[in-house]
């Protein structure tokens, strides 16, 4: 906006009496309330004369003159600034603080004696201006103003607002995201050469196309491939070994045997299209529950910001009803703004923005008492809402970052454009009756318009902003008028809109001529904005003495609401909880979309030597498909409650306290009543609720790994014990894979006991890469070929053994059916639940241990830098061997607290991986820690070199240097 408004103004000074200027009839009314209330001043709104005995003037209208000034809505159509160039007064009420401004009181706004009416209508209409801008929902700057805070509280709120809205778009198409991903389309070709409604039902009906259904081609070739090798070759093979071993060995677990060849037979025919059908089954119902995943951020934006220049310029600073739980009070004995209408300011700020942007299904947030600001704002629906709506609000966020205003002439040149003319119109006469000396302008005879049925400095009757009484009852604190009687009897004033009150915009007229039923007339908001509301007193600018808006205040466009500190916790509160939800969104998206390719990749590579029939692959393609299913399910189900869960938790606090001022406000006595009033209350909510949200989200992000860890040691415990075959990290069913923590004897009973015996030297490869197997003691392990050989003595023996088998053989068979009926009696792996608290108490052990090897490099740090001073210090005094000393402790302590870093990053990975990734730290994080830990030896080495010369054999201690050669050299010894 351009820093020159002085256009505008300079044609109002030029203006000759008969022009059509506000700026002219705005001086007029004011000089005629200023007289008026001057005393002995002659001008009285009754007609009456100083003299008891004289007549009254019956050319003024008492009943117009009351009914205007009675009116907050009407009755700022007299408080403006009296240019002395066309109203020269005495300034009764007015004191000129320079050539374009003056200062007025609020309590020089009491009807005076003198002025022959009563009426408080000008005082309320200033009380209105000096809540608004207490709120915080009204404020002003100069036009030299630097724009420093708004681009950069502005600037983050805006880039938060739309990071919450890809959020929200991000969870809404995660599903048909991971569907596209589904590993399982890429064998839809294969299945579907076999039987295409098994492929059909894999894949939902939606076959791959383009990219990857040529990469879909490619995999069902060789799954062709594979199929064939398994019924031409492997299946045989298979049967001829279970045939072969029921007639040769006497004691095996013939059951045993036989569930793994049924098990091999079913997942040919139907393993992977039933896996997939699950799987993609699991997708689709849940892409109805990811739609919603709606965090409100638009609510929060505008409950927090107001777009004052829409709700004046559209509905006149229109009250929002009362019945939606919104007040603006004043509170005479505090002079500043209710404690309830500070409590509610945000809930305002969210109705007048919804009413001027015509945003749909927008309620105040606080209006239900059983919940908080942040539930409901959080929990809101936006689903209605269009482009052009979230372009309405991205476009006050930018007004507030640029600090643009609303000037006083643009209403007007707005207005003028709505003024009726032609030879019929009585636009002139609404100007020129009303603009002169306020002797005759008082005069009603000289009015061809009757001040009531003048649309430019009156509303429609029952209509515009009122006052009442709002709060309690508190008849000491009265304000008197004329005589001393008492006009009022309230502690708190409350503005309200009468019913029936109309966004007017800029419009004037009815369709007969008569005023319309604004909230204010045209010439009150044109005065408003050419005033600077205080709490004590008010400014007014004049806008033909003002070349410039350097000189003067103008009005925002946009505000932040709340005053001061409050502001800035606003402020705060708004980042935090569109962060929180910014970030738990965007971790736990994109960590189930890496889970999930990882877990796709590793099904992939298995899916081969399953289809062979290695016992191996077919527990891995089990068990990551129970993964890939869990990763999603659980994800989505930890997103929606922490959502929820951390919408409840202002809730908390506040309840407690809301319902103990709910009991002292009947009586108006108690701390809690002193702090609600003073706005206490509100700031310390939102500042509890502002840490307990930074606890929560640093939680909920190490909440969605924890479960999903559990959920994945669990099943695989599950599969591990049903299948006998260990399901260790890496990758698919090859030769390799890591071994599960806690490989026990079972291990070293199946290689003794698998294909060629223990005489031998241990078992056969294993195609499956089953190298171990479960901790429990139901686990029945061994190695499984691909070549049809059996996995364990349970199975079968050496196929060069006898028939009656020796005894190493019938005591192992033995072992095996002992494990067979306690597994039978115990069930599968004891109880998962236990295997899942286990699991979750080991990760936030972890999580401990992380957090204290933190706080431990963190003080090693600390050290490392004072050891680092101390020994530029030393050097500066030219004590070298000092320095010497406190430059290796400073290297001891840095190499320290790199390894505790490590050790932190390492105890962090692990509390995240479960027995699907193996235990395998990183080569990096491992490098960094070697050279921490030679860090740490060479500052040891150097700090006892340091101090054995000069004398200070304190420092590095044999513990620090354990392990290192000692420094090469001969030291000297103290002399006898």
């Amino acid at each position: 906006m351009a820093l020159l408004v002085g256009t505008s103004g300079t044609a109002h000074a030029d203006d000759d009496i008969d022009g059509l200027s506000f700026y002219r009839l705005s001086s007029s009314m004011t000089a005629l309330f200023s007289t008026a209330q001057e005393p002995e001043s002659g001008v009285r709104f009754d007609g009456q004369s100083q003299d008891p005995d004289a007549e009254p003037n019956a050319d003024v209208n008492d009943g117009a003159w009351r009914s205007l000034l009675s009116n907050p809505a009407s009755a700022g159509s007299v408080l403006g600034y009296a240019d002395e160039n066309y109203n020269p007064i005495a300034g009764w009420i007015n004191s000129r603080m320079a050539q374009s401004s003056d200062s007025v009181g609020y309590d020089t706004l009491r009807p005076s004696a003198d002025s022959g009416t009563s009426a408080l209508g000008p005082r309320y209409y200033a009380m209105f201006g000096a809540t608004l801008n207490s709120l915080g929902l009204d404020s002003t700057s100069t036009g030299l103003s630097l724009p420093i805070v708004q681009p950069v509280a502005g600037g983050l709120v805006l880039f938060l607002f739309w990071s919450s809205h890809i959020v929200d778009a991000l969870w809404a198409n995660i599903i048909s995201f991971l569907i596209f991903l589904n590993p399982f389309r890429l064998f839809y070709e294969g299945i579907s050469a076999l039987n295409p409604r098994f492929a059909d039902g894999m894949v939902g009906g939606e076959p791959p196309e383009g990219a990857l259904g040529e990469l879909a081609g490619w995999f069902g070739e060789w799954y062709q491939i594979l199929i064939d090798i398994t019924w031409t070759v492997m299946v045989p093979i298979f049967v001829a070994t279970f045939a072969l071993a029921i007639m040769m060995f006497q004691k095996m677990d013939k059951g045993g045997v036989l569930k793994k060849l049924v098990v091999r037979l079913f997942f040919i025919v139907l393993g992977v299209p039933l896996l997939g059908s699950m799987y993609t089954g699991v997708l689709n119902s849940l892409d109805l529950a990811s739609s919603g995943g709606n965090s409100g951020p638009t609510r929060v934006v505008l409950s927090t910001f107001v777009d004052f220049e829409a709700w004046a310029m559209q509905q006149r600073l229109r009250v929002p009803d009362e019945s939606l739980g919104v007040y603006i009070e004043w509170n005479y004995d505090e002079n500043a703004p209710s404690g309830r209408s500070q409590a509610s300011v945000r809930d305002l700020a969210l109705v007048v923005n919804a009413q001027v942007l015509g945003l749909p299904n927008v309620d105040p947030l606080g209006a239900d008492n059983d919940s908080s600001w942040t539930e409901k704002a959080l929990g809101a629906d936006e689903s209605e809402f269009t482009q052009t709506n979230y372009a309405q609000v991205s476009d006050v966020m930018w007004r507030y970052i640029q600090n643009e205003h609303i000037s006083a002439s643009s209403f007007e040149t707005d207005v003028k454009g709505e003024l009726p003319t032609g030879p019929d119109s009585e636009t002139r006469s609404w100007f020129d009756d009303y603009i002169g000396d306020p002797a005759d302008v008082v005069k009603d005879g000289n009015h061809s318009v009757g001040v009531a049925d003048n649309p430019l400095i009156s509303v429609a009757e029952d209509a515009g902003l009122t006052a009442g009484q709002g709060g309690i009852d508190r008849p000491d604190h009265g304000h008197h008028g004329p005589g001393g009687q008492d006009l009022t009897d309230i502690k708190i004033l409350k503005f309200t809109s009468a019913d029936g009150t109309e966004d007017c915009g800029v419009e004037v007229v009815n369709q007969s001529g008569g005023p319309l039923p604004c909230n204010l007339s045209p010439l009150a908001m044109y005065n408003y904005l050419n005033t600077d509301f205080g709490t004590s007193s008010y400014t007014a600018y004049s806008s033909g003495k003002t070349t410039s808006e350097a000189t003067r205040s103008i009005h925002n466009s946009v505000n932040l609401v709340g005053t001061g500190l409050m502001s800035l916790v606003y402020w705060v509160h708004a980042v935090v909880i569109l962060g929180a939800f910014v970030i738990i969104g965007f971790g736990y998206a994109f960590a189930m979309l890496i889970g999930n390719i990882r877990r796709s990749f590793q099904l992939i590579t298995a899916v081969p030597f399953a289809t062979l029939g290695s016992i191996s692959g077919i527990s891995k393609v089990i068990v990551y498909t129970i993964a890939l299913v869990m990763e999603v399910v659980v994800t989505i189900f930890l997103y929606k409650f922490v959502q929820y869960f951390l919408m409840s938790i202002p809730s908390v606090i506040e309840a407690p306290i809301q319902s103990a001022l709910d009991e002292e406000a009947s009586t108006d006595q108690g701390i809690l009543a002193f702090l609600e009033e003073g706005g206490f209350i509100t700031m310390l909510v939102t500042l509890v609720s502002i840490i307990v949200t930074v606890l929560f989200v640093v939680m909920a992000m190490r909440l969605r790994k924890t479960m999903v860890k559990a959920v994945e040691d669990t099943s695989s415990k599950l599969v591990d014990d049903f299948m006998k075959a260990a399901v260790g990290g890496g990758g698919g069913g090859g030769a390799g894979g890591s071994k599960m923590p806690g490989a026990g004897p079972g291990a070293k009973g199946g290689a003794n006991t698998s294909m060629g015996s223990s005489a031998r030297g241990g078992g056969g490869a294993n195609a499956g890469g089953t190298s171990g197997g479960s901790s429990s003691s139901s686990t029945v392990s061994g190695n499984v070929d691909t070549d049809g050989t059996l996995e364990s003595s349970s199975e079968g023996e050496d196929a060069s053994g006898s028939a009656l088998g020796s005894s190493d053989q019938e005591r192992e068979a033995d072992e095996q059916e002992r494990l067979g009926r306690e597994t039978e009696a115990n069930g599968l792996s004891g109880d998962p639940a236990a295997t899942m608290t286990d699991s979750m108490e080991k990760s936030n052990a972890a999580h401990k241990e992380a957090n204290q090897k933190r706080m431990e490099a963190g003080k090693e740090g600390a050290e490392a830098v004072g050891h680092g001073v101390v020994a530029a210090g030393r050097g500066a005094v030219g004590d070298g061997a000092g320095a010497v000393k406190s430059a290796g402790e400073a290297g001891r302590h840095a190499g320290e607290a790199g390894t505790k870093k490590s050790e932190a990053n390492r105890a962090k990975k692990q509390a995240g991986q479960s027995t699907l990734d193996g235990q395998q730290g990183s080569p990096k994080e491992n490098k960094k820690a070697a050279q921490s830990q030679q860090l740490k030896n060479a500052g040891a080495a150097v700090s006892q070199a340091g101090g054995a010369a000069s004398g200070d054999v304190s420092g590095g201690t044999a513990d620090a240097v354990k392990g290192t050669p000692k420094p090469k050299g001969k030291r000297k010894l103290p002399p006898k």
